[in-house]
């Protein structure tokens, strides 16, 4: 062990050459660049130069810049700087480096004392095994404070960082406030004694159960905060200084003291809720202090029980218990303007305005009644929507929203979706009827049945709950069907009736199926059109399910249109009238019940294994025989034998039963398929 003395002036910190390090304070240079096991000074005889870290981690025992009022600075976060010591900060120097503090002491004992200077972008890593760090005063850095390993202990003093990450060892809080972007709390054992965390967003996916203090969520933008262990708190409150907050319950938590949630208005409501739709999450609290806050699969637990919230803009979503919400009512639109303000609404239709903002339990009445002008709907979720009766009107979607009852819109209206999403999340029985206007992007989680067809510009998820087409056509750049255990838009179960339409797929993700958890698909006897009109690859991932027709179409684009998954069909045809690529699954088998892919002359169809030289299997069911004319076929197995027969076509190879081009002495036969 060694002590080094800076005495370079403005040089790098690895730099060899010239006096940059001295065994002395303001002693002769030529000393060694410091290692582990050396104490590191910068002090008054360091002169006020800049030390750059350059292109090598520095590495040093204790670390201390007293007296120092020159410049650290480094271009990135790498490399870093690693302290296996103490760490002390003059006050009189500028801290300009990124580069991360990286405690690497595997014993206790060690300080951290930064005489209220700011270590700017430098996170801190405290992750040596066995290694304990003890703060001397405050600590501010705009980084992120990650503790590893070991043991930290604030000493009751306050931190102000970017992200404060416990995710291993022990953090000790005392009485210490820590006002931090955010808190990433997985793995670490948390000694919170009386602290106050003050956050943009909390995030707790593993480790616990945790017991903290006083926390306040007070982020100014839209946060995903998750609870996914048991925590306890003194108090928690969900404030944010703007926009809203989702608060994700993946366990209970309890608040010896009060639960506080205030979004920042009507129109910015926050939302809690339990990670499974059906499941709920208890809150217990002693007391509670609520407002513009909507709650799903809540139990409301503890003193403050039930929550008397009749008199607040508290929205119920669904199998909430214990709460006590505002009843539902029926709210007219009368005069144009946005959604939050009472300046719009009426207790009659036609009535005066300055009737309270629809909630999600509520149902929003556009009539004959409406005034002239533009309705913006700004709130991030509503209730029942009933514009059937609406004239020359503009409803224009200025968020993305989410509809927890029935949604109907009239064919006189103007409808404005401006890219925004719409979520159909509603218990119960529900219905979807939009009246010919297109909507922009779809998620389908609770129960719907659509009574009118339905046209969506990009992508439709179903996600969860029950949805019947009920007969209607749908129209979607991409159909993505699927369940989920967790996620705030999925559900365990999950129930589709496709109906009699057709299912149109224009975008090339085309079909997305995957099931787990209670999942029943229904095909009946709907159609499933894969519109392939550009030079590209369509998907249909049909995740091994029973599907009744499949259709290919279009008329331009030398598509290829790609099958994953063992499936069954009742049958496939090809309207497309162009040549293209059709791909069956490589080892996987294809069942039909029907064979109907033909090409034209000049426009010859490709039938082939997804996989070059590994065959795929096509299976014919119900008897009888398959014809096509003008295809190609590579490395496809088919059965049963005598069964696929290919005129006018071609073998290109590695092909199994099938039967090309006949001999005329079949001429009954060839008289037969011609």
């Amino acid at each position: 062990m060694a002590d080094r003395y800076w005495v370079g002036g403005t040089a790098n910190w690895d730099g060899t050459a010239g006096t940059k390090w001295s065994a002395t304070s303001g002693g002769a240079g030529g000393a060694s660049v410091p290692t582990s096991a050396d104490n590191v000074f910068f002090d008054a005889s360091s002169g006020s130069g800049t030390v750059t870290i350059s292109t090598v981690n520095a590495n040093c025992n204790n670390l201390n810049f007293s007296g120092f009022t020159g410049t650290i600075f480094s271009v990135s976060n790498t490399p870093e700087i690693y302290i296996y010591g103490n760490l002390v900060v003059s006050a009189g120097m500028t801290w300009s480096a990124s580069s991360n503090l990286a405690f690497a002491a595997t014993t206790s004992g060690k300080t951290i004392t930064t005489n209220g200077k700011s270590v700017g972008n430098s996170a801190l890593i405290l992750f040596g095994s066995g290694g304990g760090w003890t703060l001397q005063d405050a600590l501010t850095n705009t980084a992120p404070i990650q503790v590893a390993n070991g043991t930290f202990t604030t000493n009751n003093y306050n931190i102000s960082c970017g992200q404060f990450a416990p995710v291993g060892g022990t953090v000790v809080l005392g009485s210490s406030t820590i006002t931090c972007s955010s808190l990433y709390l997985s793995g670490a054992t948390v000694n919170a004694g009386t602290s106050t965390i003050t956050t943009g967003v909390v995030q707790i996916p593993s480790g616990g159960p945790y017991t903290l203090y006083n926390v306040t969520i007070n982020g100014s933008v839209l946060a995903f905060n998750q609870f996914t262990v048991a925590t306890t708190f003194n108090n928690l409150s969900i404030v944010p200084s703007a926009s809203y907050m989702q608060v994700e319950l993946s366990a209970n938590i309890t608040v010896n003291g009060t639960f506080t949630s205030f979004g920042t208005g009507v129109q910015d409501r926050n939302v809690v809720y339990s990670n499974i739709r059906g499941t709920q999450r208890a809150i217990n609290a002693a007391a509670v202090s609520i407002q513009d806050t909507d709650f799903r699969d809540i139990n409301a637990n503890g003193a403050a029980v039930p929550w008397a919230l009749s008199g607040q803009r508290v929205g119920d979503l669904g199998n909430n218990s214990d709460i006590t919400f505002p009843a539902a009512v029926t709210r007219y639109a009368v005069a144009s303007g946005n959604f939050s303000n009472t300046s719009v609404w009426s207790a009659t239709s036609g009535g005066s305005v300055g009737a309270s903002v629809p909630l999600p339990q509520d149902t929003a009445v556009f009539d004959a009644n409406t005034g002239a002008g533009t309705y913006t709907f700004n709130v991030p979720r509503i209730g029942a929507l009933n514009a059937s009766a609406l004239g020359a009107r503009v409803i224009s979607l200025g968020v993305d929203i989410e509809v927890y009852k029935s949604f109907t819109l009239s064919s006189a209206l103007t409808f404005t979706n401006n890219n925004k999403i719409l979520s159909f999340l509603g218990d119960g029985t529900n219905t979807i009827n939009t009246a010919g206007k297109q909507l922009y992007f779809t998620i389908f989680a609770g129960n719907y049945r659509l009574n009118a067809n339905l046209s969506v510009q990009t992508d439709s998820y179903i996600y969860g709950g029950l949805f019947e087409a009920n007969n209607y056509n749908l129209t979607s750049g991409r159909f993505s069907v699927q369940n989920s255990t967790t996620g705030y838009t999925s559900s365990p179960n999950l129930t589709v009736y496709m109906g009699s339409g057709t299912w149109t797929a224009t975008g090339t993700s085309g079909w997305s199926y995957t099931a787990s958890g209670t999942f029943t698909l229904f095909p009946e006897t709907s159609t499933i059109e894969i519109a392939a009109s550009v030079g590209v690859t369509y998907s249909f991932a049909g995740g091994g399910a029973t599907y009744n027709n499949l259709l290919i179409s279009g008329s331009t684009g030398a598509a290829a249109i790609s099958i994953s998954g063992n499936n069954t069909f009742t049958s496939i045809t090809s309207t497309k009238t162009n040549a293209y690529f059709l791909r069956l699954p490589a080892s996987g088998t294809t069942t039909v019940g029907a064979w109907n892919v033909n090409g034209s002359s000049g426009n010859i169809i490709t039938v082939e294994s997804s996989s070059s030289g590994t065959r795929a299997n096509l299976t014919k069911t119900g008897g009888g025989f398959s014809v096509s004319n003008f295809i190609s076929v590579k490395d496809i197995n088919a059965s049963p034998a005598s069964t696929f027969y290919a005129v006018n076509s071609t073998n290109a190879g590695n092909n199994v039963n099938w039967t090309f081009n006949f001999p005329t002495s079949q001429g009954n036969l060839l008289a037969f398929f011609t």
